[in-house]
């Protein structure tokens, strides 16, 4: 069993599909799911898919927008995008979707949001420079990189700073442009943190000075970033 805000997940889609006879074993699906029965579940999900993947264009569209919708609004990982359902539906219908309609942001953004393409989201942002998902996604991803490449200090640096400065530059740009406060708030807390960590990294590096952590202690500046444990994408 899920619990209720993950079980709202396949509700919410059940509400929105439960009128379209093309989506009784997705229904089944869902609903099977939400009372635990996950081996008949996913029996039906693979009729399902069986039966929708080569359906025409504009219906499985309409699917994917339905179920992305619904997962960018979830609080947790989507729970109604399975692997199978994203190999043979979601993403080939994505792609064809940004092949076809290239003045839509919303194929990129997803692409990007839940198959890691990069160059789709640097399509989006430079595309479509005032849509707000994917300029926020993108900082996300910069910060995050900025993370990693801070989150071992005061013991090393990851990367190259020389190299990570032009990102520092990058996010500054586009963090002025998120419109919502509470956003734009949260989004800088964490950017200039690590912002100020590689400046004051490459400040000691400048220096001569031999121990990072000494050279923090004689400035004032911050060399630590507060990670004591480390844990990693895949």
């Amino acid at each position: 069993m899920f619990t209720k805000e993950q079980d709202s997940d396949f509700e919410k889609v059940i509400s929105l599909l439960e009128s379209d006879k093309d989506m009784l074993y997705f229904l089944s699906y869902c609903r099977k799911r939400i009372d635990g029965r996950r081996k008949e579940a996913l029996s039906d999900l693979d009729k399902f898919i069986d039966s929708f993947a080569n359906r025409d264009f504009e219906r499985r569209r309409r699917f994917t927008k339905i179920i992305l919708d619904s997962a960018d609004s979830s609080c947790d990982s989507p729970r109604t995008m399975s692997h199978n359902l994203n190999e043979r539906i979601i993403k080939p219908t994505l792609d064809e979707w940004a092949k076809t309609e290239r003045a839509n942001f919303l194929p990129f953004y997803w692409k990007a949001k839940y198959f890691h393409d990069h160059e789709a989201l640097e399509y989006a942002v430079k595309t479509f420079p005032n849509e707000q998902k994917p300029l926020v996604l993108s900082i996300e991803r910069d910060i995050w990189y900025l993370y990693y490449a801070t989150h071992h200090l005061p013991e090393g640096y990851i990367g190259y700073v020389d190299e990570d400065l032009p990102i520092v530059e990058e996010v500054e740009k586009r963090i002025v442009r998120v419109e919502d406060e509470a956003t734009r708030d949260e989004l800088n807390a964490d950017f200039q943190f690590y912002k100020e960590l590689i400046l004051n990294y490459r400040e000691w590096r400048m220096s001569g000075e031999p121990n990072l952590e000494e050279w923090g202690r004689k400035t004032g500046k911050n060399v630590d970033s507060r990670v004591r444990a480390y844990c990693y994408r895949r």
